[in-house]
């Protein structure tokens, strides 16, 4: 099937030039974790499973430079989400996201751990040591 890949920054500037407010999450994941599901889930290409990630990470910090924290007034246009650290901090992590995205909810889902079958020992996670 097809695949597409969102500019952020278009998007953003897209409905900003039409006097719309906008926030864009984007969903950061590790990048270990996420190579083994697509690579050996769905995608059966890894060429273009690679130039995939690596444009839509050169998009990810290009909306994060020009519509970030530092570039909004008042709340900004582009929220990072980590899973990993959703998943380890579960409702401190929600409470934080919703105040940043001005959300008034006290909602908490159970939280269900999609990693939990592609890592076995938390050693194999990409944020281990580095060699030396």
């Amino acid at each position: 099937p097809n695949r597409f890949i969102v500019n952020i920054t278009s998007h953003i500037n897209f409905y900003l030039s039409r006097g719309v407010e906008v926030t864009a999450l984007l969903s950061l994941r590790d990048r270990s974790i996420s190579e083994r599901i697509k690579f050996g889930e769905y995608c059966l290409t890894p060429e273009k499973g690679k130039a995939e990630d690596e444009l839509a990470l050169l998009l990810m910090e290009e909306a994060m430079k020009n519509h970030g924290e530092l570039k909004s007034k008042g709340k900004p246009h582009v929220v990072p989400v980590s899973y990993e650290g959703m998943m380890e901090f579960k409702e401190v992590y929600l409470m934080k996201l919703y105040k940043q995205l001005g959300i008034n909810s006290t909602y908490v889902p159970t939280f269900e751990d999609g990693n939990k079958k592609y890592v076995k020992d938390m050693a194999e996670m990409s944020f281990k040591k580095a060699p030396k």
